[in-house]
């Protein structure tokens, strides 16, 4: 009886580390994709200009971007809305 009551405890002490492994496997996968759309930059495409229009124009630095994602987008709008208010 006590042989069994040893062998059910080293049970739950194994599967308690697993479990634990898991976890921490968990926690460090989560925080590697936290940090890898923190500092994706957003795609982004060069307007092309008309004929009508000279390099030297404001359209010319223009720019068009094309988020990854739309989470990611309005993360950097809240963000950059925030800053915007605090400066003025």
């Amino acid at each position: 009886m006590s042989q069994d009551t040893q062998e059910i405890k080293e049970l739950i002490n194994s599967t308690k580390r697993a479990f634990s492994a898991f976890q921490e496997l968990l926690k460090n996968s989560e925080s590697k994709s936290n940090e890898t759309s923190e500092t994706s930059e957003p795609k982004s495409k060069a307007i092309k200009l008309t004929h009508e229009q000279s390099p030297d124009d404001h359209v010319s630095s223009q720019t068009l971007y094309l988020p990854n994602n739309r989470e990611n987008f309005m993360k950097r709008l809240a963000t950059f809305s925030i800053s915007f208010v605090s400066l003025n």
